[in-house]
C-alpha cells in the first residue's frame, strides 16, 4: 500500500497514530461534554429535592405563620442545619416567604447579641409568675400543690 501512495511505511505508520489519536482526543473530550452536560441537571435536581425537603420541614415547623418571630427562625434553623446547611435554609425559605427569612448573618447576630435589659425584666417576671403559679392548690391534684403531688407520688412509688 506505501508503494501505491509513494510514501514511506514509517511515514505511513505515523499518519495512522496520529489520525488515531485525534479520534481518541476526539471522543474523549465528547464524552467529558456529555458528562459535565449531566452534571448540571443532576445538580439542579439535587437542590430542588433539598428545597422541597427545606419547605416541608418549614410547614410543620412555623404552622402557618407568615413571619415568624426571630427567635422562632434561628431555632429552625439550628435544628436543621445538620441536615442541610444554614446558607441553602436562609436562600429557600426567603424566597418562599413573601415578608423575607433571616440570614445567616442574621442567626449568627442573634446568637451572640446579648439579652437586653427588658428580655431579663420579663424572664425574671414570668419566673416569678410561674413560681406563684405553681404555688397554688389545684382541684385536679386533690387541693395539693404541684410540688407536694409530685413528692407524693414519688413516695408511693418507692
Amino acid at each position: 500500500m506505501t508503494k501505491d501512495l509513494g510514501v514511506a511505511p514509517e511515514t505511513l505508520r505515523r499518519w495512522c497514530n496520529q489520525a488515531d489519536a485525534t479520534v481518541t482526543a476526539e471522543t474523549r473530550q465528547s464524552a467529558q461534554e456529555a458528562m459535565s452536560e449531566l452534571r448540571k441537571p443532576r445538580r439542579e435536581v439535587a437542590e430542588l429535592r433539598r428545597a422541597n425537603e427545606i419547605l416541608t420541614t418549614r410547614r410543620l415547623f412555623f404552622r402557618g405563620q407568615a413571619r415568624p418571630d426571630t427567635p422562632l427562625m434561628v431555632a429552625y434553623v439550628d435544628e436543621h442545619k445538620g441536615r442541610f446547611e444554614v446558607g441553602p435554609i436562609c436562600r429557600v425559605l426567603s424566597e418562599s416567604l413573601d415578608c423575607g427569612f433571616i440570614t445567616p448573618r442574621g442567626c449568627r447576630m442573634f446568637k451572640n447579641r446579648p439579652v437586653s435589659r427588658m428580655a431579663a425584666r420579663h424572664e425574671d417576671y414570668l419566673d416569678a409568675v410561674a413560681e406563684e403559679l405553681n404555688n397554688w392548690p389545684r382541684k385536679t391534684l386533690g387541693y395539693m400543690k404541684p410540688s407536694e403531688k409530685n413528692i407524693e407520688l414519688l413516695d408511693s412509688t418507692n
